[in-house]
């Protein structure tokens, strides 16, 4: 999830610009000789993780997708499939680095442990697993 600023510059065409009144300092007439920059902000602080499987064709033959969801508002942030490995999981946590994510909270399975610092990790067993 991202924020979106605009820099210094309005889409008001050039014929607009001298009959318009200037109220909102931040409303710029648009110079075509320069693009308008966009700078977009990661703005989700924690997720929470988790792995669920399936199987194709016999239960030895398991298949597993790996979910991130972002804790606030359950939006699905990234997903991965793969075997229940370290190395997956690390793929899966690639795709969240550009969110710069604060805090992740999981089950206790190992895996987690082992690749999040303790100081960004919380375990959720009462809420991730079913009694």
């Amino acid at each position: 999830m991202f924020s979106i600023s605009v820099k210094r510059q309005s889409y008001a065409g050039l014929k607009k610009a001298n009959r318009l009144v200037q109220v909102n300092p931040n409303f710029q007439v648009f110079d075509e000789d320069q693009p308008c920059e966009v700078t977009l902000k990661p703005f989700c602080q924690e997720v929470e993780l988790d792995e669920q499987w399936s199987f194709v064709g016999e239960k030895s033959n398991q298949c597993w997708i790996w979910l991130a969801v972002e804790h606030s508002t359950n939006i699905v942030l990234a997903y991965v499939f793969g075997r229940r490995k370290d190395d997956v999981f690390k793929d899966l946590k690639a795709l969240l680095k550009p969110l710069n994510i604060q805090r992740y909270y999981t089950d206790d399975w190992g895996a987690y442990e082992r690749n999040i610092p303790a100081s960004q990790h919380e375990k959720l067993e009462n809420r991730t697993r079913k009694k």
